[in-house]
């Protein structure tokens, strides 16, 4: 039906327009409307596909490896190989975090590795009220630095970033620093620095290390 055909079209030509229009920064959400018509249109190139017996055949054997190969990124690849990639270890880290702040007077996350603040606040599943008091009074530009909506500390928890030679002298303070930067051979032969905690990859690799300055 070629009217259906041109809706069809239309719809996947136009699709695009508002996204292109808008003065924000990227972001895949504005190529939802793009979505339902590459659906149909992909549905419709299946349909065809399938009609010959041998079709059906090379249909089946593509579904059985898209399976077998969503099912291997799930199970191993993605929380094992790629845990680096995917920000992994942050679940519990923000879950270490948050025991220590019962008990630490100041905790410094080095704010260089991945928006820790973020990530915090995602882990953590702040209470978004009590966010909300913290930035309502945060000004910046929308459309300039975005830099300038970060926040330097949530109650007893900073995001800094970290220069040992002037850190050393905060005693009691602990900080949640990247091993490769810091690694623990550094810190063992520090008198005035002690490993309180450990993150790990799953395949062992040091992602943090929690550092406490006791004297």
């Amino acid at each position: 039906n070629k009217v259906k055909d041109w809706w069809l079209v239309s719809w996947w030509i136009l699709s695009p327009i508002p996204a292109a229009l808008t003065p924000d920064t990227f972001h895949t959400y504005r190529s939802l409307m793009f979505y339902i018509p590459n659906t149909i249109i992909i549905g419709l190139g299946f349909r065809d596909l399938i009609r010959s017996k041998i079709s059906k055949i090379l249909f089946l054997f593509a579904s059985v490896f898209s399976l077998v190969q969503l099912f291997s990124t799930y199970v191993y690849l993605t929380p094992m190989v790629r845990a680096k990639d995917w920000d992994q270890p942050f679940k519990e880290t923000a879950a270490k975090v948050n025991s220590l702040l019962k008990t630490e007077k100041k905790i410094v996350w080095d704010r260089r590795i991945s928006e820790p603040y973020i990530q915090y606040l995602f882990w953590s599943g702040y209470d978004p009220v009590k966010l909300q008091e913290v930035t309502k009074n945060l000004e910046f530009d929308y459309y300039g630095s975005v830099g300038e909506v970060r926040f330097s500390h949530l109650d007893k928890l900073y995001f800094e970033p970290i220069n040992w030679g002037a850190r050393k002298r905060e005693v009691g303070t602990v900080f949640v620093v990247d091993a490769a930067d810091t690694p623990e051979s550094s810190i063992i032969t520090d008198e005035r620095l002690k490993i309180i905690d450990r993150i790990s990859l799953p395949d062992g690799r040091r992602f943090f290390n929690i550092v406490k300055v006791i004297n």
